[in-house]
Parts: structure tokens; C-alpha cells; sequence
């Protein structure tokens, strides 16, 4: 058993060394009324695919009424809105 933890936890280091590539735990959150409203759930993007998400955003093609945990919206969110993803520990996008 404690092999089996050992080469888990050097796995998850070399799986998360920056010298490989630029990865960032991100998601799609709104303010509304100075309260978060999480619309995805954390998504990993690497090198150049989170390059282009963090500036590009994300289009919305459907009303938005739920956050993603089902709790309702104080406004919806409306078609042809885009919403940027936020990334890593500063959430900048």
C-alpha cells in the first residue's frame, strides 16, 4: 500500500511540473449583485489552448437563467453575451 501511495504522489509531481507545459485550472464566473455565480465547472486548458480561451472567451448561444449548481440568476445571461474564462490563483482573464 505504501508503494502504491508513493508512486501516486511522484506521479501527480511529475504530472504537475511547470517545466513541461502551461496548464491553468479555469472557469466561467459572473457577478451579479457582488456575488460570484460559477457557470462551469473548473476545466484544465494547456499552452496554447489557454491562450486562446483566457482571450477569447467564451460565446453564448443559449439564455443562461441557472449557475452551475442550479441556483437561479439574479439577471439571465443573454445570447450573444461573452463571458471570459478565469484562470489560475488570480482569476485574471
Amino acid at each position: 500500500m505504501k508503494n502504491i501511495f508513493f508512486i501516486l504522489i511522484i506521479l501527480l509531481t511529475v504530472s504537475c511540473s511547470k517545466d513541461e507545459r502551461n496548464c491553468s485550472s479555469c472557469h466561467i464566473v459572473v457577478y451579479q449583485l457582488n456575488y460570484p455565480y460559477y457557470l462551469t465547472e473548473l476545466e484544465e486548458f494547456c499552452d496554447e489552448e489557454l491562450l486562446i480561451n483566457q482571450n477569447n472567451g467564451f460565446y453564448i448561444s443559449d439564455t443562461i437563467f441557472n449557475d452551475y449548481y442550479n441556483n437561479p440568476l439574479p439577471s439571465p445571461i443573454s445570447p450573444g453575451d461573452t463571458l471570459y474564462y478565469h484562470c489560475g490563483d488570480s482569476h485574471s482573464h
